[in-house]
């Protein structure tokens, strides 16, 4: 699944210039996902 990867990528890497509130929203997105790939 290299789109949800590189999805991951743009969060991790848009998480530093956000400020702390959205890095925290974009880091539970992020685990949400990484929850569905196990799941799946």
């Amino acid at each position: 699944m290299p789109i949800t990867k590189q999805r991951i990528a743009e969060i991790l890497n848009k998480g530093r210039h956000d400020d702390g509130l959205s890095k925290h929203v974009d880091l539970v997105l992020s685990l949400l996902i990484l929850a569905n790939l196990i799941a799946v």
